[in-house]
């Protein structure tokens, strides 16, 4: 086992860059941040970072050595020239991953190719750190802690879960944003409400995503403003795309469980591993989605020929509006 070579990995980010600043830290607070060297798909330099590893420091007692994107990374933020990253592989392979007693090795790689050979090697040789998504009481647990000078309670956190979705990053800079308003102006809540989140969590984009599947069952003709309101505001096609993807499939996959019997908005969350508030709020609207189900159904449909055929060159991306509009209207 190699004591001094760790792997860092999984899908959580913040996390695992959060707990990386804070080694750094603490190893620059004992043995100076010239004694940090950290590589990335911006400053690599394949020499450079070979003599960090295998050669002695200099003036420095002990180092520490960062590389991000290997082993190869399935993140496209995180990326490397694949012959770049198989040449160090090799020399990290053929020397069995020894490295001098007083450097400390760290990999980085959000999405790991796992049949890759480093990530086997490190697997079984390396001490392996994985980041994993937050469960949903402790991603409600993260935010009531990132609020907690200021009252809210879990259903609410809920509706907040909804709007800006998992990402904590995401996550951080809309509590930012809260505990930001509150100190402006006197304006001092006793209770963090759906109300407050409304007014200042929501971007414009997210606000149309919930607008139009408010107004899916009894105002469509409203959805035909959103749609061209989107394309004005040059809203992000494929984010819009993918929000109402996830939502009609949604709205099949609870038509189905309640078709069979299963009507409790807790089980049917944690079978389709959605928000628990989405679901109820949903649910109030079941008998309408029953209804239109075959609608329902045709728009999922008409939507990935749509995606189809943009993604393919068929047709431009101003057959967008068009489309969906052309969708809507065949209610």
């Amino acid at each position: 086992m190699l004591s001094n070579v760790f792997l860092f990995t999984w899908e959580e980010k913040y996390l695992l860059d959060k707990e990386i600043s804070r080694r750094k830290q603490n190893f620059a607070e004992k043995f100076g941040k010239e004694a940090i060297f950290a590589f990335n798909n911006e400053n690599f330099d394949l020499g450079h970072v070979k003599q960090a590893i295998f050669a002695g420091g200099l003036f420095v007692s002990k180092k520490l050595i960062i590389i991000q994107w290997i082993p190869t990374d399935g993140d496209i933020s995180n990326k490397i020239w694949a012959e770049v990253s198989e040449s160090l592989t090799n020399e990290i392979i053929e020397k069995e991953g020894q490295i001098p007693a007083d450097t400390i090795l760290m990999f980085v790689s959000y999405k790991p190719d796992k049949r890759g050979r480093l990530y086997k090697f490190l697997e079984k040789n390396a001490t392996v750190k994985m980041f994993e998504k937050l469960s949903g009481i402790e991603l409600k647990n993260f935010v009531k802690n990132e609020l907690k000078w200021l009252g809210i309670d879990y259903d609410t956190i809920d509706y907040f879960l909804l709007k800006v979705g998992n990402n904590l990053y995401n996550i951080i800079n809309e509590c930012e944003k809260i505990r930001i308003w509150n100190s402006l102006g006197n304006r001092a809540w006793e209770k963090i409400t759906t109300e407050v989140i409304d007014l200042v969590v929501c971007g414009q984009t997210t606000i149309n995503n919930f607008a139009f599947f408010d107004n899916f069952f009894d105002r469509q003709h409203e959805n035909l403003k959103i749609i061209d309101k989107i394309q004005e505001e040059w809203t992000n096609r494929n984010l819009f795309m993918g929000s109402l993807y996830r939502w009609l499939r949604m709205y099949i996959h609870m038509i189905d469980l309640y078709d069979q019997g299963i009507t409790d908005s807790k089980t049917i969350a944690s079978m389709l591993k959605q928000n628990p508030y989405a679901i109820a709020k949903n649910l109030k609207n079941i008998k309408k989605m029953q209804e239109k189900k075959t609608y329902i159904k045709k728009f999922f449909s008409s939507l990935i020929v749509l995606d189809n055929k943009i993604k393919s060159g068929k047709i431009p991306d101003s057959y967008f509006r068009l489309w969906v509009k052309k969708m809507i209207m065949d209610e």
